[in-house]
Protein backbone atom coordinates (compact mmCIF):
# COMPACT_ATOMS: atom_id res chain seq x y z
CA UNK A 1 0.00 0.00 0.00
CA UNK A 2 2.66 2.79 0.98
CA UNK A 3 4.19 1.91 -2.42
CA UNK A 4 1.15 2.63 -4.07
CA UNK A 5 -0.28 6.20 -2.81
CA UNK A 6 1.11 9.23 -1.27
CA UNK A 7 0.72 9.98 2.91
CA UNK A 8 -0.34 12.95 4.60
CA UNK A 9 0.69 13.14 7.92
CA UNK A 10 -1.47 14.53 10.73
CA UNK A 11 0.52 14.23 13.55
CA UNK A 12 0.02 14.43 17.52
CA UNK A 13 -3.56 16.01 17.87
CA UNK A 14 -3.31 16.62 21.85
CA UNK A 15 -6.51 15.55 23.54
CA UNK A 16 -7.62 15.80 27.52
CA UNK A 17 -10.72 13.49 28.09
CA UNK A 18 -12.13 10.39 29.41
CA UNK A 19 -10.26 7.60 27.58
CA UNK A 20 -10.16 4.09 29.68
CA UNK A 21 -11.46 1.12 31.73
CA UNK A 22 -10.87 1.36 35.12
CA UNK A 23 -13.10 3.29 37.64
CA UNK A 24 -10.71 6.55 37.86
CA UNK A 25 -10.72 6.48 34.34
CA UNK A 26 -13.61 7.01 34.29
CA UNK A 27 -14.16 10.31 36.20
CA UNK A 28 -10.44 12.03 35.40
CA UNK A 29 -9.77 13.52 31.80
CA UNK A 30 -6.15 12.28 30.77
CA UNK A 31 -3.95 13.32 28.39
CA UNK A 32 -3.21 11.36 25.16
CA UNK A 33 -2.59 11.55 21.77
CA UNK A 34 -4.32 10.97 17.92
CA UNK A 35 -2.29 10.79 14.85
CA UNK A 36 -3.21 9.66 11.40
CA UNK A 37 -1.27 8.84 7.90
CA UNK A 38 -4.10 8.92 5.05
CA UNK A 39 -2.90 6.96 2.34
CA UNK A 40 -4.32 8.40 -1.26
CA UNK A 41 -3.17 10.00 -4.62
CA UNK A 42 -2.10 13.43 -4.15
CA UNK A 43 -0.78 14.22 -7.88
CA UNK A 44 -4.24 15.74 -8.97
CA UNK A 45 -3.96 18.09 -6.05
CA UNK A 46 -0.17 18.66 -6.82
CA UNK A 47 -1.03 19.90 -10.37
CA UNK A 48 -4.31 21.70 -10.01
CA UNK A 49 -3.18 23.51 -6.73
CA UNK A 50 -6.91 22.98 -6.16
CA UNK A 51 -8.07 21.70 -2.13
CA UNK A 52 -10.57 19.34 -4.38
CA UNK A 53 -8.26 17.04 -5.04
CA UNK A 54 -6.96 16.48 -1.76
CA UNK A 55 -8.29 16.19 2.09
CA UNK A 56 -9.09 19.21 3.89
CA UNK A 57 -6.43 18.44 6.86
CA UNK A 58 -7.24 21.53 8.72
CA UNK A 59 -11.02 19.85 8.92
CA UNK A 60 -10.22 16.24 9.69
CA UNK A 61 -7.86 17.00 12.22
CA UNK A 62 -10.76 19.10 14.46
CA UNK A 63 -13.32 16.45 13.66
CA UNK A 64 -10.88 13.81 15.00
CA UNK A 65 -10.18 15.37 17.95
CA UNK A 66 -13.84 15.62 18.83
CA UNK A 67 -14.16 12.29 18.65
CA UNK A 68 -11.48 11.68 20.58
CA UNK A 69 -13.38 14.24 22.81
CA UNK A 70 -16.70 13.29 23.12
CA UNK A 71 -16.77 10.00 22.39
CA UNK A 72 -15.36 8.21 25.84
CA UNK A 73 -14.26 5.10 24.80
CA UNK A 74 -13.04 2.34 26.98
CA UNK A 75 -10.63 1.01 24.82
CA UNK A 76 -7.82 3.10 23.28
CA UNK A 77 -8.93 0.09 20.06
CA UNK A 78 -12.56 1.56 20.02
CA UNK A 79 -10.84 5.55 19.93
CA UNK A 80 -8.67 4.65 16.96
CA UNK A 81 -11.44 2.39 15.13
CA UNK A 82 -13.95 5.45 15.43
CA UNK A 83 -11.12 7.69 14.03
CA UNK A 84 -9.95 5.55 11.04
CA UNK A 85 -14.06 5.24 9.62
CA UNK A 86 -13.96 9.26 10.01
CA UNK A 87 -10.72 9.22 8.03
CA UNK A 88 -12.06 6.56 5.61
CA UNK A 89 -15.48 8.76 5.15
CA UNK A 90 -13.15 11.19 2.98
CA UNK A 91 -13.95 10.29 -0.25
CA UNK A 92 -10.33 10.40 -1.96
CA UNK A 93 -8.90 8.27 1.64
CA UNK A 94 -7.71 4.78 0.37
CA UNK A 95 -6.48 3.38 3.83
CA UNK A 96 -5.65 4.96 6.89
CA UNK A 97 -2.82 4.24 9.87
CA UNK A 98 -4.31 5.46 13.34
CA UNK A 99 -2.29 6.03 16.37
CA UNK A 100 -3.16 6.15 19.95
CA UNK A 101 -0.56 7.27 22.27
CA UNK A 102 -2.13 6.90 26.02
CA UNK A 103 1.37 8.27 28.34
CA UNK A 104 -0.36 7.81 31.11
CA UNK A 105 -1.76 4.31 31.37
CA UNK A 106 1.45 2.43 32.47
CA UNK A 107 3.47 3.53 35.79
CA UNK A 108 6.74 1.88 34.81
CA UNK A 109 6.86 2.91 31.36
CA UNK A 110 7.06 6.27 28.99
CA UNK A 111 3.33 5.00 27.17
CA UNK A 112 1.40 2.98 25.64
CA UNK A 113 0.17 2.97 21.91
CA UNK A 114 -1.68 1.48 19.55
CA UNK A 115 -1.59 1.38 15.77
CA UNK A 116 -3.99 0.24 13.11
CA UNK A 117 -4.30 0.35 9.87
CA UNK A 118 -7.91 0.07 8.03
CA UNK A 119 -8.42 0.21 3.96
CA UNK A 120 -11.33 0.63 2.30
Amino acid sequence: MTNKFDIIHIQNIRVNAILGLYPEERVTPQDFIVSAKLYLDLKKAGESDDLQHTVDYDSLHRDLAKIAKTSECLLIEKLAELCAQECLSRGLVQACELTIDKPQALDLADNVAITIYRER
